[in-house]
């Protein structure tokens, strides 16, 4: 299946349809109308056209007297399925074997002479042969074949018996034939589209002309309504990305605001912890000896007061970089100049998650 855009239509070539050249005879000077066209082909092929629920497309080929009449010959196609479900987004489906004609049309303009001709090919297991006259088309035949099997010399000898013994055919002589690959068909499908011929012709005749106007303009709702739902969703989408941005980024402005209040609460607690000590703590000069007995980096965590019948009784807990000597921290703190200390516990050192060590302290005064 293929589908090419030539103009304002969208048109489907498809290999799943069987073509053939019929002909019928009226009285001299007298034209074929449609109905009695179509009453012919029910006539000699009914199975064909029961099988295909009646849809039943042609085009006219030739016409010539003889002696029973006039002849006319025209090229029947019947679809192997039913194409409704994909006219809604096609206007016209025809057979994809078209694409011989553009190749006979090439062979003809580069060698001169060719304006008869043979042509054909194989196409999804099918032979196509189509006989042209003087540049167009008179004769059209398909059958079902196998392309390793098939001796295509003796169906050509057989196809050339059959046009020294045809009525019109027989003029033409002994056409040259030309063979294209099954490859180069789909290629040459959107270049047989330029054939006027083909302009107005349709697989599924049952669909008029305001059918296929109103399936292009559903077809286009189909498509608008497609855009809109993407936009829509999009826009959807993007909405909930910066709502749930702007409340996570509120979520986090909240929870610092809760850390900081809580700093504050802990920091006013212990102020208030050291306000209320009866006898008055210098802690910027305790800590600065215990920096210079633990070393650079340590910093106080808390500090609190516990009653104590030994004197005052204080708790404090510090961070370290490096801390290992307690005892040299306890010597120091004794000897103060600034304090006097009654007793001095130093806690065991632990490791915390921020690389640094902490201790404990108990202070008597």
């Amino acid at each position: 299946m293929i589908l090419v855009k030539k103009g304002k239509e969208i048109i489907q070539g498809v290999s799943d349809c069987f073509t053939l050249t019929l002909e019928m005879q009226t009285p001299f000077g007298e034209e074929p109308h449609e109905a009695m066209i179509v009453n012919h082909i029910k006539k000699e092929l009914p199975l064909s056209c029961e099988r295909v629920h009646h849809r039943i497309s042609f085009l006219p080929l030739i016409s010539f007297n003889s002696s029973m009449g006039r002849t006319h010959r025209f090229l029947v196609a019947f679809s192997l399925k039913d194409f409704s479900i994909d006219r809604p987004f096609c206007d016209r489906v025809l057979p994809l074997a078209i694409a011989f004609t553009a190749y006979a049309e090439e062979e003809m303009l580069k060698k001169e002479g060719f304006e008869n001709l043979i042509c054909g090919g194989y196409l999804k297991g099918h032979l196509f042969l189509l006989i042209f006259c003087e540049g167009k088309l008179v004769h059209w035949i398909q059958e079902q074949v196998e392309e390793k099997t098939i001796d295509l010399n003796q169906r050509l000898h057989r196809l050339r018996l059959f046009i020294q013994g045809d009525a019109f055919l027989s003029r033409l002589g002994d056409p040259p034939v030309s063979i294209v690959s099954e490859s180069a068909v789909s290629s040459l499908f959107e270049k047989a589209l330029l054939d006027p011929f083909w302009r107005h012709w349709d697989l599924d005749p049952s669909i008029e002309l305001k059918e296929r106007a109103w399936k292009r303009l559903q077809r286009r709702f189909l498509y608008a309504f497609i855009l809109v739902f993407i936009l829509w969703t999009g826009i959807f989408f993007l909405n909930q990305f910066l709502f749930s941005s702007k409340e996570s980024f509120l979520a986090r402005q909240v929870q610092e605001q809760i850390q900081q209040d809580s700093l504050r609460e802990k920091i006013l607690e212990f102020q208030n912890q050291i306000l209320s000590m009866p006898t008055p703590l210098d802690l910027d000069l305790l800590i600065n000896e215990i920096v210079t007995a633990s070393g650079k980096g340590t910093r106080l965590l808390s500090l609190k007061k516990i009653p104590s019948e030994e004197g005052l009784h204080f708790v404090l807990s510090f961070s370290a970089i490096h801390f290992e000597e307690s005892s040299k921290l306890e010597r120091e703190l004794k000897n103060s100049r600034f304090f006097k200390i009654k007793k001095i516990i130093v806690g065991s050192v632990q490791s915390n998650t921020e690389g640094r060590v902490s201790f404990q302290m108990d202070l008597f005064l």
